[in-house]
């Protein structure tokens, strides 16, 4: 007892024997001194010391009155209370590992008028070797294989008061690493919240948020800003002027290039035209500003969902901003990626004129060849919006849902009880293709079958676009598997969805947008990817990258 009150309120410890931070991955005998008057240190945290669970506690307390000598020594302890001058609440909590009694934690500390003195203190008991003990996880958690590291209290309060300013989790979780120094500067996976799930949870039941929308009228562009942005901004990389004529009246309209060099050589790295791991999508939004915003995604090999290890991530690779959405600014988006070093590229569209025209006069694919992808690029097209074209013009035709159905099943193939049912893209080569779609034509209305050789609208006939970007061949070649998959575009589409949430229903303009994006999607995304190195946050490392991982458990004491 005498040695608690004289290191705890005499303070009779040499300042070099005085830790600052919490005691990490602690588990061999040992005892720490920790400063609590550290502002960024709750005495809450000193039981998040990533030592995986504590399933047995016991917080006994005594109180008694101390007089002290003048250099801090106690003179007496009075287990009577004759007076309320001089006393003392003595805490301990002992806590037992939940995996062996031979590991088992103590923490001191003592109240004076209900305020914590300066120092605690937090003991380590091993008996025996307790390497082992740590690797049990959370009672909730799907991944068993994974320790449990406690986040911090203060942390869990950051998150809460984050949430009360209307942040969303993405946001919340990007503003408290920021806070700590970022993912590579952070001691300690307890100074971090786990994923979003975590940050739900620790909002439920937080008054209601007010959401801030701006409905007010769209912003110009403020081009001095976008210019400094460029200067100073590993993000933004170029802002291109033309001149655009609307109603008889010229105007300046301004295209940006976006994409950091580690984005950049993602493309070249898992999206060439030869062999790639993954597909870059490609798609255009709007009803952000007074501008179009042009997005290039794609999953990402390297990482998988925490919960679904056969689902990788979607990242952003590269934005473009304009004013217009014409085969120019297409053209100036591919232009400035192939300046960048991506001399191939395997890239999926939906249809788009404008866009494929633009990416095809950069990345061309060779339509003779039999086999995509051996050189050159590959362009894939979306079977959603394949589907629903069909569709539409068979609708036109006066032919029935169950008709529509049928001619969608022979052109794009379909599966009926895990069984994948062949079609028209799913022949082997040029001459089966062309064998297959002849046999097939004459039980179609002859204005669908007409409609399929037009090129009205389109960049080739659909004919062609069925057997140049959407074939079997095309879609082994572009990494989609054997039997191949079918390539959807709906990960741009989420990503759209996604920037204008974090950009919170704002109308804003073009440089404001950069920034938005960097802050809250780039790097957010580069933060979740270093935190998958180490088996914490959203993602893990894909199986064929695990030799890749980072031991999240430091051995070392902070």
């Amino acid at each position: 007892m005498k040695e608690i009150l004289e290191i705890c309120v005499g303070e009779r410890v040499p300042p070099e024997y005085v830790s600052h931070k919490v005691p990490q991955g602690v588990r061999e005998n040992a005892t720490f001194v920790i400063d609590l008057k550290n502002s960024s240190l709750s005495h809450r945290d000193l039981s998040a010391d990533d030592n995986g669970i504590f399933s047995r506690h016991s917080s006994p307390t005594e109180k008694v009155q101390v007089k002290f000598k003048s250099d801090g020594t106690v003179e007496t302890v009075y287990p009577d209370i004759s007076c309320e001058d001089h006393v003392y609440l003595v805490r301990r909590q002992y806590s037992w590992h939940d995996k062996s009694k031979n590991f088992s934690r103590v923490i001191y500390k003592v109240e004076n008028k209900g305020v914590l003195t300066r120092y605690a203190i937090v003991q380590y008991k091993a008996s025996g070797d307790v390497t082992d003990l740590f690797l049990k996880s959370h009672g909730n958690s799907k991944k068993k294989d994974e320790p449990y590291y406690r986040v911090k209290p203060s942390v869990l309060l950051k998150a809460k008061e984050a949430a009360l300013r209307s942040e969303s989790p993405k946001h919340i979780i990007s503003l408290i690493e920021k806070e700590s120094g970022g993912v590579l500067n952070i001691d300690s996976p307890s100074e971090m919240l786990r994923n979003r799930e975590q940050v739900y949870n620790v909002c439920r039941g937080l008054p209601e948020r007010k959401r801030c929308r701006n409905t007010g009228p769209p912003r110009r562009t403020d081009f001095v800003k976008l210019m400094n942005l460029m200067q100073h901004d590993d993000f933004l990389r170029d802002v291109s002027f033309d001149k655009k004529s609307k109603k008889g009246v010229e105007h300046i309209a301004p295209r940006t290039f976006a994409a950091t060099d580690e984005q950049i050589t993602w493309i070249k790295t898992y999206c060439p035209g030869y062999r790639p791991k993954s597909q870059v999508g490609i798609d255009m939004t709007y009803n952000v500003g007074r501008f179009y915003v042009t997005t290039l995604v794609f999953p990402h090999p390297m990482f998988v969902y925490r919960n679904k290890p056969d689902r990788h991530p979607t990242v952003l690779a590269a934005m473009m901003t304009s004013i217009t959405k014409d085969t120019e600014d297409y053209e100036y988006l591919a232009a400035f990626l192939s300046r960048k070093g991506v001399k191939s590229l395997t890239y999926g569209t939906d249809g788009e004129l404008a866009l494929e025209q633009g990416f095809e006069n950069v990345y061309p694919i060779n339509a003779s060849s039999n086999v995509a992808g051996t050189t050159g690029n590959i362009h894939l097209c979306c079977f959603t919006h394949v589907e629903t074209d069909i569709k539409a013009k068979l609708a036109k035709t006066n032919v029935s849902s169950c008709e529509q159905k049928k001619v969608c099943s022979q052109i794009l193939g379909t599966e009926k009880d895990g069984i994948r049912i062949r079609g028209l893209v799913d022949c082997e080569n040029n001459e089966a293709f062309d064998s297959m779609l002849l046999r097939l034509r004459p039980a179609w209305p002859a204005g669908f079958s007409q409609w399929l050789d037009t090129q009205r609208g389109r960049l080739r006939p659909l004919s062609a676009t069925l057997k140049h970007c959407m074939m079997k061949p095309v879609r082994v070649s572009a990494g989609l598997g054997n039997p191949p998959n079918k390539w959807h575009n709906q990960r741009t589409e989420a990503m759209h969805n996604v920037l204008k949430e974090e950009a919170h229903g704002e109308i804003i303009d073009q440089a404001r947008i950069h920034e938005i994006v960097n802050e809250r999607i780039v790097q957010q995304q580069k933060s979740e990817f270093v935190k998958a190195l180490r088996g914490i946050g959203e993602y893990r490392l894909a199986l064929d990258y695990s030799n890749l991982a980072i031991d999240p458990d430091r051995k070392s004491v902070v």
